[in-house]
């Protein structure tokens, strides 16, 4: 990766719009597969 991509990334991950979006689609994804999950960790 180059600098300049590099630092687009960096400033993705911190700003909170992104960072949010990308927490929003793990949770869903997380509740959508909860049995498999829950199959994972053993609950």
């Amino acid at each position: 990766m180059n600098r300049r991509g590099g630092a687009l990334t960096s400033y993705l991950l911190f700003e909170k719009p992104f960072t949010r979006a990308l927490i929003d689609l793990g949770y869903a994804d997380t509740m959508a597969r909860a049995e498999e999950v829950g199959s994972f960790l053993d609950l």
